[in-house]
Parts: C-alpha cells; sequence; structure tokens
C-alpha cells in the first residue's frame, strides 16, 4: 500500500500532509525552515507505520532510515491541529 506526502507552503509554514491509500488526510505536521521538511516527513511516516490502518513498505523502510537526527526551527506537531487523528481530548 502507498502513501502519498505533499508539502505546501502556508502562511511562511511548510504544511505536509500524509494522506492513506483512499486519499484521506491522515495527519499533519508543519515547519519553519525548509530545511525540517525531511524531517517532519520521517515523523509523519513514523506514526502511519505505527498508527495506520494497515501495513506500509514505505512507511516501515522510514523507521530504519535515520539521516535526518534533530528540526532546526519550530515543528508543529499533529496534535496542534484541531482536525488531527491523534489529538488528544
Amino acid at each position: 500500500m502507498e502513501v502519498n506526502i505533499k508539502v505546501t507552503n502556508i502562511n511562511g509554514e511548510y504544511h505536509a500532509r500524509l494522506y492513506d491509500t483512499d486519499g484521506k488526510l491522515f495527519e499533519e505536521m508543519a515547519c519553519v525552515e525548509k530545511c525540517d521538511i525531511g524531517y517532519i516527513c520521517q515523523q509523519l511516516m513514523r506514526d502511519y507505520d505505527k498508527f495506520g490502518p494497515a501495513d506500509s513498505d514505505h512507511a516501515d523502510w522510514t523507521r530504519m532510515r535515520q539521516d535526518v537526527n534533530y528540526p532546526v526551527g519550530k515543528i508543529r506537531w499533529p496534535k496542534e491541529f484541531p482536525y488531527s487523528k491523534t489529538k488528544e481530548e
């Protein structure tokens, strides 16, 4: 199963949205620095591998790759978005 990540620039932040195989939004993260896009994409795939509806080889492989260590700038995590599935209520 393949998932897609789309990165867009919204109001000076880079938003990465992970869509599952049905085209539904699974999770979103945002960062201020362009160099942190790889970090947030890796975190999205890691969450999909842990909490996603089905097995994904792409998500599994990203958990083994640790190319990106720490973010440089501010990161907005999934729980900061009102429609996130992982938001704690």
